[in-house]
């Protein structure tokens, strides 16, 4: 196989201006491609390297479908059983109506939180967040902030219709609650350690890898500015946000990505999840929506929505890939790619915030030169 193609895409990136970037191609449990090209420190002085780390953001999100699916095995809840169950500040969610409190006529339910039709948003910049956070010493867990965002209204009857929000962040309360763990320690314990992932986690203060300098694109000046480290998704030391707050190693995530593309079985034989939940996970969920226009997918518009992760659904535009391959992609640029039809996985990392105004459909791009390489088109 020849993988000078995925070799130059990377170079074309890296000439675009991202400074530091890796790609990791898995079938099997078999490492095919792993490259790293830039530098990891703001000077450019430090030759980015295997063990830097990168905020996953909303790559999260995967693992906690995973770890979702992990607790319906265990029985620690339902897809269909009421959010209120598990989080008992949803028994008094409400709509407003010509200024009025209303009472939802649908039930939230974990099935909402999973497929984002729960009636909630990403505004956690929000005076119900701010008192949680004050009443406990600026310490909220990852439950009270959940339970907080219950104090404002939703913005649609639960089920009506798909929006990013942070359904993610209290899926992983409602893991917290019913696990009787914190959302970090079921992580760590179900998929984490499993996988030998010992360079991924939700706190990068006593960590032993490097992070990768973090940039943003500034589209006036045509070029990319250094940002502060910090994760604003972080919403306090005791938050372990199931939407955007991982920090990992690419190929910890790697690690994450093949065992999922394998049958929830990783390299070393550890078994995160059963076939069968992987199958429940990738299932097209947004068809039997009213809005399903409202989706969109930076890997272009062949893909709909299973339980919290992208998942490609139609042959509109192409045939490269397979039905079912899911994923999702982050803030600052990193990709998941997850194709268990051909045990196939791969995982791009960089560092840079508003990457889509900076490179366009990227994950796009590298999955179109992945595919033909393999002969998988």
């Amino acid at each position: 196989m020849n993988f000078e193609p995925l070799h130059e895409a990377m170079q074309s990136l890296a000439a675009k201006g991202v400074p530091a970037l890796e790609l990791i191609v898995m079938r099997d449990h078999e490492t095919l491609f792993h490259e790293v090209m830039g530098y990891s420190d703001a000077a450019r002085t430090v030759k980015a390297a295997p063990s830097d780390r990168y905020w996953l953001y909303s790559c999260t999100k995967p693992v906690t479908a995973a770890a979702a699916m992990r607790a319906m095995e265990e029985g620690l809840f339902e897809l269909e059983q009421p959010v209120a169950e598990l989080l008992p500040a949803y028994r008094d969610a409400y709509l407003l109506k010509d200024g009025a409190r209303v009472k939802p006529e649908s039930v939230m339910t974990v099935r909402h939180l999973m497929t984002m039709s729960a009636g909630l948003n990403y505004n956690f910049n929000r005076a119900s967040v701010r008192r949680a956070n004050e009443r406990h010493d600026g310490c909220a867990t990852t439950v009270e902030i959940a339970e907080a965002l219950a104090e404002d209204p939703l913005d649609f009857e639960p089920g009506a219709r798909f929006q990013y929000s942070l359904c993610h962040d209290v899926l992983a309360a409602a893991i917290e609650k019913a696990s009787g763990m914190t959302f970090r320690d079921y992580v760590r314990t179900r998929i984490l350690d499993p996988l030998g992932m010992k360079d991924t986690d939700f706190d990068t203060t006593d960590a032993p890898r490097a992070l990768s300098a973090l940039y943003s694109w500034d589209g006036e000046k045509k070029r990319v500015v250094l940002q502060p480290s910090k994760n604003n998704f972080v919403l306090s030391p005791a938050y372990y946000s199931g939407g955007a707050g991982l920090c990992a190693t690419a190929s910890d995530y790697a690690a994450f990505a093949d065992a999922m593309a394998c049958g929830g079985v990783g390299g070393s034989g550890a078994r995160i999840l059963e076939d069968a939940s992987i199958e429940r996970l990738r299932a097209e969920r947004l068809s039997s929506f009213s809005a399903i226009q409202q989706f969109s997918c930076t890997c272009g518009p062949d893909y709909g929505y299973g339980l919290g992760v992208r998942t490609r659904s139609r042959f509109d535009h192409g045939v490269v890939s397979a039905l079912g391959e899911f994923g999702w992609d982050g803030a600052a640029g990193a990709d998941i790619l997850i194709d268990p039809v051909h045990r196939l996985s791969m995982v791009y990392t960089q560092h840079v915030l508003g990457w889509p105004n900076m490179l366009g459909a990227v994950h796009l791009q590298l999955r179109d030169v992945l595919y033909p390489i393999l002969n998988l088109v």
